[in-house]
């Protein structure tokens, strides 16, 4: 329907041009119905970020709906812009203004064609996926779990405390149950941010007490530490999966086969740190174009207030 309308109005705008002696302009009665039908349409437009803050409000359509109408309308308001200026930038006003449009219409296909990819890229690549907000409280346990599993084998060893932790009162709590459990398993995540921890039999390396120049310790202490870190992992190593596996290995080879459960579990931790990492990446690159088309959409309709009343006052 919309390519319909759009086909139609650039069929009627080539006929009148074909029959008119001089080249239309904005004043010519149909580029200015053309020019109040683009301005209602960006209108529309810029309404969308109230439906989404009224979701629950059914009376007003489903926000699918919106978002369909959105993109559509969108793209028919490209040629009715074009037409009403008669294919002409004209003065300074109406360029910036013709400028903002295009950049409002490219953000906005951009986030469009960004969002028929990612989200399966993501579904993809990272079985591990949780909710966005979450990835900060997942990364703390997952912290805690590591820090736990070193414990078992020494007793003091401790990462360095976080600044602004989010799991600070629940850090107590681990420390008594590190005592009775073991994390063991694939250690599976819910979207709610938890980790799977299930209760067994304490194991002979939990009785152990390796010394803090163990190779483990000192590997937790140089890698781990910072690796598990909320601000400092953009600066470890491990961030690259073929260095980390690379470290991993050579550690496996220095330690004791009692003790190479313990690293592997470790070793399944980090590539989940690594995955949240991606996932956080990914959705930034998701939404980023959202940072450009709000600021430019609300620029927009600054400038055609102006054009609207300049318009209308030398008409």
């Amino acid at each position: 329907m919309t390519l319909l309308v759009g086909i139609i109005s650039i069929v009627i705008f080539a006929f009148r041009v074909a029959n008119s002696e001089s080249w239309p302009t904005g004043s010519d009665p149909y580029c200015f119905l053309l020019g109040v039908g683009a301005f209602l349409i960006i209108v529309f437009e810029s309404l969308l970020w109230l439906r989404k803050k009224l979701r629950l409000v059914r009376i007003l359509g489903k926000p699918k709906t919106w978002m369909k109408a959105h993109i559509w309308l969108g793209l028919l308001c490209v040629p009715f812009a074009v037409m009403h200026s008669g294919l002409r930038f004209g003065g300074p006003l109406t360029t910036a203004l013709m400028v903002i449009f295009g950049l409002v219409i490219l953000s906005g296909v951009s986030g469009l064609i960004l969002q028929q990819f990612i989200p399966k890229m993501m579904f993809q690549m990272i079985p591990h996926e949780t909710i966005h907000s979450q990835i900060p409280r997942v990364v703390c346990h997952l912290r805690n779990d590591a820090e736990g599993l070193i414990r078992q084998l020494n007793r003091d060893f401790a990462f360095e405390k976080m600044q602004g932790d989010l799991l600070h009162l629940e850090r107590v709590e681990h420390e008594a149950l590190r005592s009775q459990f073991l994390i063991e398993g694939d250690d599976k995540r819910n979207r709610g941010g938890a980790s799977n921890i299930k209760s067994i039999s304490a194991p002979t390396i939990f009785r152990q007490n390796i010394p803090k120049d163990h190779p483990l310790v000192k590997f937790a202490k140089e890698y781990l530490d910072d690796f598990m870190s909320l601000k400092k992992y953009g600066s470890s190593p491990l961030r690259d999966s073929v260095r980390m596996q690379r470290e991993f290995r050579k550690v496996r080879t220095e330690l004791e086969e009692s003790q190479v459960a313990t690293l592997d579990q470790l070793e399944k931790i980090c590539s989940e740190r690594n995955e949240l990492h991606q996932q956080y990446r990914l959705h930034l690159l998701l939404h980023f174009w959202l940072y450009v088309h709000y600021p430019l959409t609300i620029l927009l309709l600054g400038l055609l207030g102006v054009h609207i009343y300049f318009g209308l006052y030398y008409w």
